[in-house]
């Protein structure tokens, strides 16, 4: 059985670790968060996939026994939790190794931690009966690790299948994920507009996207930019994979929306902060369909988002990549096509 209990971006970053291991046991059981569950089935189609509905299981007593009930049932031989920043999860996904009653549970050592996390991590980790260390900085390098203590070979990352979109627009579309999930990853509405602008003089559609309403989008929907199709909260994440194979380029800050679109194989640049260069993008060397990652490089780089300037409205290895170096990349894009 693996278990994990995070979002999308970090479901799909390890999609080529669940697929060697499904390869190599077949009867692998997947334990996922309930907004992961459609992207791993098609991923995954002969692969029982338990969904969990994680706000749920927190607050709702009887749900989270039931579920831990199913769980203890499967009466699997082995159960891994393959996310570094396990103490994250330590509420849930540790709950869910413990309750397994596998012989053999497997997981990460993780990162450092510091008071009561590092106290409820050590308790935690007597669950497991391995835990791995790993220096690898990026997460799909750190399953190299995993991969070896399980004796199979890691596959890279891959393309995913999708049905060819219905979506039908007046003219080919860049599809844009404005909207970061925490404040401190979102770039300045002014520069998203400026953008926008420039992205229409190249005659093309602007598709926006996101799982919910932001203050930028907001901001955005009020600037009244013609050609412009509002898809927030409009699509199913099935929906989202299928317009984006049809897109012509996908433009984004560091989230799902970013490697969603770097699955179905289309150009995307994403706007990435220093907090944790190089764990999530840029991607390794040598992965396929990687977005381009556009940074503000500082010395202050792997600050794990405990940011040094911490009066500034925007953190500055943000605030500081200009509309200028996003349209450079789409204008060289376009000359290459």
């Amino acid at each position: 059985m693996v278990v994990r209990m995070d979002q999308i971006g970090d479901f799909l970053l390890s999609r080529g670790f669940l697929a060697a291991m499904i390869t190599r046991y077949p009867d692998t059981v997947l334990v996922v968060n309930m907004s992961v569950k459609s992207v791993a089935v098609i991923c995954f189609p002969s692969t029982d996939v338990v969904a969990v509905d994680i706000k749920k299981f927190r607050l709702n007593g009887v749900y989270r026994i039931r579920m831990l009930m199913h769980l203890r049932r499967l009466g699997v031989a082995c159960v891994v939790h393959p996310v570094y920043s396990r103490h994250h999860f330590i509420v849930d996904t540790d709950a869910m190794v413990r309750a397994s009653g596998a012989p053999r549970k497997i997981g990460f050592q993780g990162e450092r931690l510091y008071g009561i996390r590092r106290w409820i991590g050590w308790v935690t980790a007597k669950c497991y009966t391995d835990l791995i260390e790993t220096k690898a900085i990026h997460d799909t390098d750190k399953y190299l690790d995993l991969s070896r203590l399980l004796g199979i070979e890691c596959l890279p990352l891959y393309r995913v299948q999708v049905p060819d979109t219905e979506f039908e627009f007046s003219s080919p579309y860049v599809v844009i994920f404005p909207a970061a999930n925490t404040c401190q990853r979102q770039w300045p509405v002014s520069e998203w507009i400026l953008t926008l602008r420039e992205i229409q003089n190249l005659q093309l559609t602007l598709v926006i996207c996101g799982d919910k309403p932001s203050p930028v989008i907001d901001a955005i929907r009020r600037e009244g930019l013609v050609n412009l199709v509002d898809m927030v909260s409009k699509t199913s994440v099935i929906e989202l994979l299928s317009l984006l194979k049809g897109a012509q380029w996908c433009v984004g800050v560091d989230g799902g929306g970013i490697h969603l679109a770097a699955t179905v194989g289309i150009r995307t640049l994403a706007i990435v902060g220093g907090g944790h260069w190089g764990r999530f993008l840029p991607y390794p060397p040598d992965a396929q369909f990687a977005p381009v990652a556009l940074g503000y490089p500082m010395s202050c780089f792997g600050c794990r988002w405990k940011c040094i300037y911490p009066n500034e409205t925007h953190v500055p290895c943000i605030s500081n990549i200009s509309h200028v170096d996003v349209i450079t990349v789409l204008n060289n894009w376009r000359n290459e096509s």
